[in-house]
């Protein structure tokens, strides 16, 4: 069974209510555990001790700064400085937020909290952001930079994977998922054929929604023309993932077509940018979980127009000669493009 991440959202408490709630909501968006202080209940230990558990038992440490430094300790720390500094101890991943606030509303003990946290050469880095980015641009950020945390930096608290030096196979598979945009999987099949790394198989999953589907046959006939012929998709039921058995469901497809490269013993090159954000995340947490040993995350970044470009229905009023360069953009635009290639360690469940 997998183990959904906790995520441990730290803060001064009445005056972020509004920031609080909408980083939970990116998490539960992403289907993972968000943890508030707050709704923690009643317990036969003391509040420090809560916080404590809190801040070691997380996977992930999420700050948002305000103006105010909250209640002090006995030792003059806020409650946040505490979990943070108790985080940071144990060695969790850190994100985070500050919210920008006029100087005179600043106390003076969170300003040197910020300064000390914020240390150009020991600190960390903070995204900034208003009012006014309160909900939804905050959701957004949160869900990017967790999806970047999950697929990057995440494994850097992880042994590094003991590399065998070849599928037993000598087989390697692609496998990803497909939203609205073709090209980032042919294109990312066209990237890594052209710098040396063979693919023999490539699979995807979708959803049912129509013009999803249309991505998926754009991917097959752009695969053929490429000389790829083994290519299967599996899409599942919803036309979208809105709730935890829209969830369930993608990560079951996704976990069997792991199992069955593990089964075959092939090297798998996993696609991390394909559908929503929340597609990727999900794609993340599983292949840590269940992908053989010696797979790889791969991106292939391009130019915005590109991207722009890349989606059905947009995709389909293109002329030919501007599809083919959105299907395989590192065929003319080399010099723009950055294939992106992320080891990882799989997570053991305790």
């Amino acid at each position: 069974m997998l183990q959904r991440l906790r995520i441990f959202i730290s803060s001064t408490v009445v005056d972020l209510q509004s920031e609080r709630d909408a980083v939970e909501q990116a998490i539960a968006e992403l289907h993972l555990e968000a943890v508030r202080s707050e709704k923690v209940g009643s317990q036969s230990i003391s509040p420090r001790e809560a916080c404590c558990i809190m801040a070691q038992e997380c996977d992930v440490y999420l700050g948002i700064l305000g103006g105010r430094y909250g209640f002090e300790l006995q030792e003059g720390r806020s409650a946040t400085e505490f979990e943070f500094d108790t985080a940071c101890e144990t060695g969790k991943p850190i994100l985070l937020y500050r919210k920008q606030v006029p100087e005179e509303d600043l106390d003076p003990g969170q300003n040197a909290f910020i300064e000390r946290i914020d240390d150009f050469d020991t600190g960390y880095y903070i995204r900034d952001f208003t009012d006014l980015d309160v909900p939804d641009q905050l959701i957004q950020w949160v869900q990017q930079d967790i999806q970047s945390l999950l697929s990057g930096a995440f494994r850097d608290r992880m042994p590094e994977p003991q590399l065998q030096p070849g599928p037993p196979s000598g087989r390697r598979v692609l496998i990803a998922s497909l939203g609205r945009s073709p090209g980032v999987v042919t294109g990312l099949y066209h990237a890594l054929t052209q710098t040396g790394t063979a693919i023999d198989a490539v699979r995807t999953v979708s959803t049912s929604e129509f013009q999803v589907q249309r991505a998926v046959k754009a991917v097959r006939d752009d695969l053929r023309n490429q000389g790829m012929e083994d290519y299967v998709d599996v899409c599942i039921g919803p036309t979208d993932i809105t709730n935890d058995r829209d969830a369930r469901e993608f990560k079951s497809a996704f976990a069997r077509l792991l199992a069955e490269a593990q089964d075959a013993g092939d090297e798998v090159a996993i696609g991390i940018a394909g559908g929503r954000t929340v597609m990727g995340a999900l794609l993340t947490i599983v292949a840590q979980m269940e992908a053989p040993q010696g797979s790889y995350f791969y991106q292939l970044s391009v130019p915005d127009a590109i991207e722009e470009d890349g989606r059905f229905p947009q995709f389909s009023r293109l002329p030919p000669d501007r599809q083919r360069e959105v299907l395989r953009p590192m065929a003319d635009f080399m010099d723009q493009c950055r294939l992106v290639k992320i080891p990882f360690a799989l997570i053991s469940e305790p």
